[in-house]
């Protein structure tokens, strides 16, 4: 939240009675000194809002666009990405305006609901990295008998809730946010060059609260709520994680048949690798977000006076909504899945599959014998393909367990061993 504060406390306007040949030596107000654009964060700025912008829509249209996309990992990512979108679009040009000038020129709408949006999109990011850290918590320690799989009405659902406590916890803003008016006497020149001086409305986007105490109180009760609390539990389960994956024996059996132990050792990889992104993306949160939500924790208990951080805390604001552009980058560049979805979006590329055929994945479900042990994984493929294409995929060998069906039909592979469970591995994101 950037909750400046103006001060006319030094400001002397005095009643003046005199004649009108003396009016310009009445005291005035240059307005200039309000107009201080700072080209360095202006340009960092427009950098910034072009590439959250841009990669944060390209995320959310390739889960949208692409079925397999849309697990529950990914439903989670699309609400960061939502999140990073309303600093985007809301706090970051307003941003850029108070970069040139102090003064107010988008009305009392905007200045209560700017503060308030950016509040709520941080707190909704901060509670779906959490939420983030305790999923992939389950995922990694619960019994691969018995997997973590939460549903995506589910995801949702919990994800409702957690906007939902956010507008809660930011709704005293709507109530203190207020745009302050001053009437002052200022310069103008006439069409004939002359000067003239003439009272003038400045409007000030700032914080009326009661009394300082109420601000305190509610400034550490953010802090804690949003920041504190949400960071303990974010370490906690990255450090239960990291204790689980880095022990000598995998969470599961090993007396079990070979294929089987390689195909759940593939699944313990694929979920530290989820893990390890969802990780990087916590730290990186944080990273960017304390330096300014310690500056403005210091500034709301009257630790530090706002004058003695007046320069640095724009540019820790910066850093913070730079986040919302590193989100999706890193996403990209370590995940696989989006990756190829978005080769294929570009550039018609279907991947490693041959581009007469697509296929169309309709399930992947385990199912385990209870008597023997073993698990067979069962994958359907919808076939589309043209006359004289090549063999179906999967079909590349006589080990791969393909039964082709007839022309334009499907084909079942059955995975029994560990040849047929490499050509169907997992995918997380």
């Amino acid at each position: 939240m950037d909750r400046s504060e103006i001060s006319f406390e030094n400001m002397t306007f005095l009643e003046w009675n005199g004649s009108m040949g003396d009016e310009l030596n009445m005291p005035h107000l240059d307005l200039e000194v309000f107009y201080r654009p700072d080209i360095v964060i202006i340009a960092l700025y427009v950098g910034v809002l072009t590439a959250s912008l841009s990669a944060n829509t390209l995320l959310i249209f390739v889960v949208i666009k692409f079925q397999y996309m849309r697990n529950v990992t990914n439903i989670f990512l699309v609400n960061l990405s939502v999140a990073d979108l309303l600093v985007t679009l809301f706090c970051m040009p307003v941003q850029i305006a108070k970069s040139v000038t102090l003064l107010w020129y988008f009305g009392e709408v905007m200045c209560k609901t700017v503060n308030f949006l950016q509040g709520v999109a941080v707190a909704s990011s901060v509670f779906t990295i959490t939420a983030m850290s305790v999923d992939r918590y389950l995922a990694i320690t619960q019994s691969l008998r018995q997997p973590w799989m939460p549903s995506r009405r589910g995801a949702c659902g919990l994800l409702v809730c957690l906007w939902l406590i956010a507008l809660a916890i930011f709704a005293p803003l709507l109530a203190v946010a207020a745009v302050e008016r001053e009437r002052v006497p200022s310069l103008s020149r006439t069409k004939n060059g002359s000067q003239i001086l003439v009272e003038r409305t400045i409007e000030f986007c700032t914080e009326k609260w009661p009394d300082s105490i109420k601000k305190e109180l509610y400034g550490a009760f953010s802090f804690i709520l949003v920041y504190a609390v949400p960071g303990c539990i974010v370490v906690v389960s990255y450090s239960l994680m990291g204790r689980r994956l880095c022990s000598v024996l995998p969470p599961f059996d090993q007396t079990e048949g070979s294929a089987n132990s390689q195909q759940r050792l593939r699944l313990v990889r694929e979920r530290k690798r989820v893990a390890l992104i969802l990780l990087l993306l916590a730290v990186l949160f944080a990273l960017c977000w304390l330096p300014y939500n310690i500056l403005q924790l210091l500034v709301d208990v009257n630790a530090v006076q706002v004058d003695s951080v007046s320069l640095v805390l724009p540019y820790t604001l910066l850093l913070g909504h730079a986040n919302s552009a590193i989100n999706p980058i890193v996403y990209c560049l370590m995940t696989r899945n989006f990756r190829r979805s978005l080769r294929k979006l570009i550039c018609h590329d279907p991947g490693n599959i041959n581009s007469n055929t697509h296929f169309h994945m309709q399930g992947l479900r385990q199912k385990s014998n209870t008597s023997s042990g073993r698990t067979c994984t069962t994958v359907t493929f919808r076939s589309h393909s043209q006359p004289g294409s090549s063999r179906p995929y999967g079909a590349r060998g006589p080990h791969a367990g393909a039964h082709a069906g007839p022309a334009g039909g499907s084909w079942g592979a059955h995975a029994g061993d560990a040849r047929g469970v490499r050509a169907v591995k997992p995918q997380f994101i």
